[in-house]
């Protein structure tokens, strides 16, 4: 069966490509809006590597990353939002039964973690017009 891809779901991505070519297992979230008329899907992707991030809950629109603890959703670590090199696939990537059966939805932000979310979003001045238009 299909999937509803909706703004703030949660995938599994296995082997997910950076732009750089490394492949690693990812969490990536969906941030398009209203997927049925978008050419294009934007994500974000997750690490719970602090590096040299801040574990202060929210918005970091200096850096470009949203940080929700661990428990306080989904994930079971603490996990920044990295939101200073999103991706974007065509509908039919995503649609298409070969990506269903590699990439599966995990789950779904919380209301009010999306909410938040997209209002970082809002805020961070290096994000492009072109995917800022697909996410609020």
């Amino acid at each position: 069966m299909p999937y509803v891809h909706e703004q703030g779901n949660i995938y599994f991505y296995p082997d997910f490509t950076f732009h750089d070519g490394d492949k690693s297992n990812k969490l990536i979230i969906l941030l398009t809006k209203s997927t049925c008329q978008n050419k294009m899907f934007v994500f974000c992707i997750t690490t719970s590597q602090q590096k040299f991030r801040c574990k202060s809950y929210g918005c970091n629109r200096f850096k470009a990353y949203f940080f929700i603890p661990e428990e306080k959703d989904i994930f079971k670590k603490d996990t920044w939002l990295l939101l200073d090199d999103l991706y974007s696939f065509k509908p039919e990537k995503i649609k298409c039964e070969e990506f269903e059966k590699k990439v599966r939805i995990i789950g779904k932000l919380k209301k009010g973690n999306l909410s938040a979310l997209i209002g970082c979003i809002k805020k961070i001045d290096d994000i492009p017009d072109f995917y800022l238009n697909k996410i609020i």
